[in-house]
């Protein structure tokens, strides 16, 4: 922290536009940290202190600005805030695809930011790197130019699609942690010189890896460097005319969105989404967007939008899928765990129940993740109906599985597990969980 002198009149007048006082504005900051992994506490003293000239470290000028950003509903940078040093401060390393950029330099820009993120001078920085709210930019789909056959038009797709299978697997197996640097490390380092065409299924294999390399981000809850993967895959999806792609990097960007509590940017995205997957996407893609929206709009409070769309997701899923794949296919599990979200969120405890069993029929125990997840969601909502027994049935699989995935969400769930079964502490069956927990969150 340091102290320059002199009132910061940014901040001043950004409290004066928000309407907020300095206890407001640190418990601000203090959930928007906690929505993307980040321990800070701050009390109303601290921006009495900012208000006077002293400067916090990173990352809470991007905090301030993101937590400003949403009460406003206007863009606030953290220069707008005047809490840091603009000519001293240190950036994020500049990786971004230009505008103007041509679809080879797009995906040269792709290499760079995956060796960044694995070098050890910046890749640290680019894993604690933060979400912002920025607008995207809509531009119209039009069919790709198509480019000259050469030796390699089908091996490279064919190759990048393999393997794009294959990582997508391990994902839901073993989580983001184990996974993503496998991702991160083939586009870094293993991109053969003739795969750098202009060929439409060329591009679209880099999307799909960029893609990968986004919610695998997410999964380490590296958030700013997933956005940036993401914004990545869709505009690798534009360059190709890949619209059905398009559509599901969307419906990614939009459920990133609602974890961290962007719930107007999520519903915002997800309606992209639905308007990019018309009626010439297949009944698996819609059904796929779909089951976003509704989530989106149960968490914005529109239970009418909320149960239209689940409705309608279940009727395009009855369409059947266009053919196999991690980008082309919607398993019936996870159709079915769409919907017990959109109950939960809505109160609908009996339905989000029903659903995560239905959900549960479909999805197999070797996807790990998913399955433990399933577990710990059923954990949840057993016990908040008062079943403790049945919800500690179920935690017992996900602990059981939980030293098989590397994954912010398997943390976040055994965390809550941990807290909603402390009431219970003297049942025979909770003081187990409890124990092993700890055990789990400790590494042991």
């Amino acid at each position: 922290m340091s102290n320059v002198g002199g009132r910061n009149e940014r901040l001043a007048a950004l409290l004066c536009e928000a309407q907020w006082s300095a206890a407001e504005l640190a418990r601000a900051i203090v959930d928007q940290a906690a929505a993307q992994g980040l321990a800070i506490s701050y009390d109303r003293t601290a921006p009495a202190h900012w208000l006077n000239g002293t400067r916090p470290r990173h990352p809470t000028p991007q905090l301030a600005a993101e937590a400003f950003t949403k009460r406003l509903r206007r863009l606030v940078t953290a220069s707008d805030t005047g809490l840091i040093n603009e000519e001293r401060a240190t950036e994020q390393p500049h990786v971004h695809i230009p505008l103007g950029a041509s679809p080879p330099e797009a995906i040269q820009e792709l290499v760079t930011l995956c060796r960044t993120a694995l070098a050890p001078e910046h890749g640290p920085i680019l894993a604690r790197s933060l979400y912002t709210s920025t607008p995207l930019t809509t531009t119209p789909w039009t069919a790709p130019r198509i480019a000259l056959p050469t030796s390699t038009s089908r091996a490279g797709p064919m190759v990048l699609g393999d393997l794009a299978h294959t990582l997508s697997n391990l994902w839901t197996r073993h989580g983001g942690g184990q996974t993503r640097p496998l991702i991160l490390s083939y586009v870094a380092h293993c991109v053969r010189p003739e795969y750098l065409g202009e060929q439409p299924e060329l591009l679209a294999g880099y999307a799909q890896f960029a893609y990968l390399a986004a919610v695998t981000c997410v999964d380490c809850g590296q958030h700013g460097m997933a956005q940036r993967l993401f914004d990545t895959a869709l505009r690798l999806s534009h360059y190709c005319g890949a619209r059905e792609l398009g559509a599901v990097t969307l419906r990614a960007m939009s459920s990133h969105a609602l974890s961290l509590n962007y719930r107007d940017h999520a519903v915002d995205t997800a309606q992209q989404a639905v308007d990019l997957a018309t009626a010439h996407a297949s009944g698996a893609v819609r059904s796929f967007v779909l089951a976003q929206r509704a989530v989106a709009f149960a968490a914005a409070g529109k239970a009418t939008d909320a149960a239209r769309d689940v409705t309608l997701m279940v009727r395009a899923w009855g369409e059947g899928n266009a053919r196999p794949g991690p980008f082309t296919t919607y398993p019936r599990s996870a159709l079915d765990f769409q919907r017990s979200q959109v109950w939960r969120l809505l109160g609908e405890k009996d339905r989000a129940q029903a659903s995560l069993h239905d959900a549960l029929r479909w999805r197999s125990p070797v996807q790990r993740r998913p399955y433990a997840l399933l577990h710990a969601s059923l954990g949840e909502v057993t016990c908040e109906v008062g079943r403790i027994e049945a919800a500690c049935r179920h935690w017992g699989i996900f602990v059981d599985h939980y030293p098989y995935v590397w994954s912010t969400a398997m943390e976040r769930a055994l965390a809550r597990m941990s807290s909603r079964l402390a009431p219970f502490a003297d049942h025979k069956m909770v003081r187990r969980l409890l124990g092993k927990a700890a055990a789990l969150a400790a590494g042991v």
